[in-house]
């Protein structure tokens, strides 16, 4: 049974002008996206009141999270509902360790929901009878497996869901670094590696080049998979793409003097120095989907 609910709320693009205090400036423009952002902000804020409504009604403990960066989740019986997109969903997995989360798309007719699997179009009735079937434990949640960055045979304790991308810091330069596989090794040129788990297999890995894949493979173990991106000519025995298993031996040396490895999208990511070597291994803590 869940004793707590955090709310946390994506921000809208006409919440984050309003903050920089440049909403007067694109209402001016004529900027032919400025009433579309006016309507998903009216219509977030729409989906924010009807779900305080109805958990204010569960006459349960809640608390609602500006901003979930910070914070550390560990307790099995508290909930995490994140209200927005993916994007939404994504950020505050970062932060839980072993709370659940519950994300409800709150834009099911213009936002990706992969993730969220309640949309704030249903009924209140509908909404808070899920809730209220989760709280009590009836519904029990899934594991979805995430994966975390290791730097010079150290973890850095931030796990990804989706994908982590090794590149230059400056998208217009070349990446430089040394792949290694299974003992093999090769000096790459590209546009950097996508890193993806078996859930992001289907977004920007696939965009790239790869192909999605499934959590386990023949053998039964988790599955992984890179991919190179714009590869300049390493000759006809390239090291481009895999789908790989902790029994592979995978790791990137940098041969860049500043480069990252982007976590999940471009908010959170690794510096990487010139030498350092990157690994990717299996985060211990699956993440706990309603």
């Amino acid at each position: 049974m869940h004793q707590k609910i955090y709310l946390f709320f994506k921000k809208s693009s006409y919440t984050f002008l309003s903050r920089k205090k440049m909403l007067k400036k694109v209402q001016k423009s004529g900027d032919l996206f400025f009433g579309d952002l006016e309507a998903a902000h009216r219509q977030h804020e729409e989906a924010k009141g009807k779900l305080v409504s109805i958990v204010e009604k569960m006459n349960i403990p809640y608390s609602i999270m500006d901003d979930i960066r910070g914070e550390s989740f560990d307790k099995e019986n508290e909930l995490i509902v994140t209200l927005g997109g993916d994007g939404t969903f994504i950020h505050a997995s970062h932060f839980s360790k072993l709370t659940p989360i519950l994300g409800i798309n709150s834009a099911p007719g213009s936002s990706i929901g992969h993730y969220c699997s309640l949309t704030i179009d249903k009924a209140v009735e509908d909404i808070a009878g899920r809730l209220e079937f989760i709280i009590s434990g009836r519904e029990k949640p899934s594991p979805i497996q995430r994966m975390v960055v290791y730097k010079n045979n150290a973890p850095t304790d931030f796990p990804f869901i989706n994908d982590a991308l090794f590149a230059n810091i400056n998208p217009a330069d070349t990446s430089r670094y040394t792949l290694e596989l299974d003992g093999a090794a090769q000096k790459q040129k590209s546009s950097g590696i996508w890193v993806s788990t078996s859930s992001g297999s289907t977004a920007a890995f696939s965009s790239a080049g790869g192909k999605p894949f499934v959590d386990l493979s023949p053998e039964g173990k988790y599955q992984y998979g890179f991919v190179v991106r714009e590869l300049y000519d390493a000759g006809k025995k390239s090291i481009v793409y895999g789908i790989l298993t902790s029994d592979n031996k995978f790791g990137i040396i940098s041969r860049m003097f500043h480069s990252k490895v982007f976590l999940d999208g471009r908010r959170n990511y690794i510096p990487v120095n010139y030498g350092d070597k990157i690994q990717f291994r299996f985060y211990p803590y699956p993440l706990m989907k309603y």
